[in-house]
């Protein structure tokens, strides 16, 4: 098999906390003074006959990762193992149709994919994004803010939502998105207040997490469009496959649709929103394929003279903004008047020793050049709040 059979795999599951933050009802992340999410997060670690070992870590305070964790127990041990972790496409192909049956939501692929890709920047001394071909060396970065909460130091209000604009911009951010309330008055006005605060010169987005019915979307991307907004994201709950509506919004608008966060599929699925015009492309690298996953649809995205966007942050996700020409901003966040440095919400970074993302005063983040994605993970913290881990092979 030669120097990069994969000869052991290793999945440590652990305890997370992310403080003055709850899930509420919808098991979305929201700013609570006082309030703890535990959460378990994991670290699967590929080990090669090279002595080279790739690495991927969830970063998530969803309480999803057990799933997750149990599929790669599944496709590592009768998928992966004794593979040449070099031959990764044929690898993505292969968990693909053993997912099969997963409605097109394989959730070991990322994973998986990430850490091979990993294994390759190491082998070869060079950055994921370099191995790929780079495009750039930093990318423009917007400040994603989280949704609104009731607290009265959080953002409980469009004066409140204003404030933590100019604050950002302070930072060094010229584009912010809003997660507001989800009902359109209220989030109408904390648009309005936040364009009347910020004035033209930063770029403003709206993702309503899919809580808008038609009518209202229509309603609400008009305001948009008045206020020069510069995307709306994914307002309807059908996620992507209401062809019918997003037609009509596409005619209706003239602020450009993002979508795709929460359609599952990969690629595939997002052919008919490239076939109506959908100016960008929304995914996720984690969930959604991988590296290798987000590479195609980007290629594909071009093709089609379409942007694509990549949910949340992350040392994967900065690597293929690296390397794909046509890679919107990248997300910074989830972020909050409570937490502005370095304490982005629903998203834990005590178990990170490297820091991927620090946005410069011209509202940019740097792409890591080290071998491989370009992280380290701090073993001690992963180590002293260990659930279980599970090994395969020689690890």
């Amino acid at each position: 098999m030669g120097r990069f059979q994969v000869v052991g795999i290793e999945i440590t599951v652990f305890e997370d906390e992310t403080r003055d933050t709850q899930l509420d009802r919808l098991l979305r992340p929201t700013y609570r003074k006082g309030a703890k999410v535990r959460s378990e997060g994991y670290v699967l670690k590929i080990h090669t006959q090279a002595g080279i070992t790739g690495l991927f870590l969830s970063l998530s305070s969803y309480p999803i990762a057990r799933e997750v964790v149990h599929e790669l127990r599944v496709v590592g041990e009768h998928l992966l193992l004794g593979t040449d972790a070099m031959d990764r496409e044929r690898i993505w192909h292969e968990i693909w149709y053993a997912e099969r049956y997963s409605g097109g939501e394989p959730r070991s692929q990322g994973p998986i994919d990430i850490a091979l890709w990993d294994i390759a920047g190491k082998a070869a001394g060079m950055s994921v994004c370099q191995l790929l071909g780079q495009y750039r060396d930093r990318i423009r970065a917007y400040a994603s803010v989280t949704r609104a909460d009731a607290e009265a130091d959080g953002l409980s209000s469009p004066e409140a939502y204003a404030d933590f604009a100019l604050a950002l911009r302070e930072e060094g951010f010229t584009a912010i998105k809003i997660h507001g309330f989800g009902q359109p008055d209220r989030d109408v006005a904390i648009c309005r207040m936040m364009r009347t605060a910020v004035g033209e010169n930063v770029d403003l987005m709206l993702d309503p997490t899919a809580e808008y019915d038609e009518y209202q979307a229509l309603r609400v991307g008009r305001v948009l469009d008045e206020l020069g907004f510069y995307w709306f994201e994914d307002p309807l709950p059908d996620f992507g496959f209401n062809v019918h509506a997003y037609k009509q919004l596409l005619k209706e608008l003239k602020v450009p649709l993002s979508l795709g966060d929460m359609l599952g599929g990969g690629l595939y699925t997002r052919v008919p929103l490239l076939e109506m015009g959908v100016p960008i492309i929304r995914t996720d690298v984690h969930l959604r394929g991988g590296i290798t996953g987000t590479v195609k649809l980007g290629r594909l995205c071009e093709a089609y003279g379409a942007r694509i966007g990549l949910h949340m942050g992350g040392p994967a996700k900065i690597q293929c903004h690296g390397a794909l020409a046509n890679a919107d901003m990248y997300e910074v966040g989830l972020l909050h008047p409570r937490f502005l440095h370095h304490g982005q919400l629903g998203v834990g970074s005590a178990h990170v020793k490297s820091a991927w993302e620090s946005v410069d005063d011209k509202g940019y983040v740097r792409i890591p050049d080290d071998p491989g994605i370009g992280f380290g993970i701090d073993e001690d913290y992963v180590r002293a709040h260990e659930v279980t881990t599970y090994r395969f092979g020689r690890t």
